[in-house]
């Protein structure tokens, strides 16, 4: 699960990556195409990283639902463009992003029975 969890957070940063380059290849001057299209990138990139930050705390409350929320409302992101404009990467993305909904979840239950166990009952 953790390997699955660090490969779709790195996929997602990386498409981001690409995203920005492609736009940078494809505008021929800085414009507001392109600064859209750079900020499509930016926030794939922020995506990735905000779920590997989760993964170094995976039991703290406040980390586990500001990931969740981004990655509900980055999901309604990708069907909507899926629907709009379906290409490979936005389905790559699509999967990522369950998969990052479903292991986030699941590790943080994990990790939350796991310091219940720990916490000394008074």
């Amino acid at each position: 699960m953790k390997l699955i969890h660090a490969i779709c957070a790195s996929s997602l940063a990386i498409i981001g990556v690409v995203h920005i380059a492609f736009g940078a290849l494809t505008f021929e001057t800085v414009s507001e195409d392109l600064l859209w299209f750079s900020g499509a990138g930016l926030s794939l990139i922020f995506i990735g990283f905000i779920n590997f930050l989760f993964r170094s705390h995976p039991g703290h409350i406040t980390t586990y639902v500001l990931t969740q929320i981004s990655n509900f409302l980055f999901l309604v992101l990708v069907v909507l463009m899926d629907l709009v404009a379906p290409m490979l990467p936005g389905f790559i993305g699509l999967v990522a992003i369950l998969l990052l909904l479903a292991i986030t979840w699941k590790f943080h239950a994990k990790a939350s029975n796991a310091l219940r166990r720990k916490t000394p009952q008074v």
